[in-house]
């Protein structure tokens, strides 16, 4: 279903070296099942705290906390630019569509990270280790 860019896949396996487990999330995983080309490579990781994640990514590219609100970290590597991100719960806190309160937890298990998402079609997770796509709310 996906090839794997070889920057993503040697992530990939260092983030197992260390128990680690790393998800593509969002378009990304529309675009594969649809068998178009994958632009926007959205990882979430479990089980990793931000500091080592980075620390991972740096021996890969240029690895930069550029989206402190959402946990995101780019990777800009010689084959593709990606997004990391550790799993999180969002709580509603006023009426706007930015009105959330963000709770990083890298103990989430990628179920409880998907509760959060707004369509369950965006729910979707695949899994990069072991190429099994999750569907846990369709």
């Amino acid at each position: 279903m996906l090839e794997m860019p070889a920057t993503l896949d040697a992530v990939v396996k260092d983030l197992a070296s260390v128990g680690s487990k790393a998800f593509l999330v969002g378009g990304a995983v529309i675009d594969a099942i649809q068998g178009r080309e994958v632009k926007d490579w959205d990882v979430e990781v479990c089980g990793i705290r931000l500091d080592a994640l980075i620390d991972i990514l740096k021996r890969h590219g240029n690895a930069n906390y550029v989206g402190k609100c959402f946990g995101v970290v780019k990777l800009y590597a010689a084959d593709h630019e990606y997004d990391f991100n550790l799993p999180r719960r969002e709580t509603k806190t006023g009426q706007g569509h930015k009105d959330f309160e963000m709770e990083f937890d890298p103990a989430l298990t990628p179920i409880e990270a998907a509760e959060r998402r707004d369509l369950t079609i965006n729910s979707m997770f695949y899994d990069l280790s072991t190429g099994i796509l999750n569907d846990p709310f369709g």
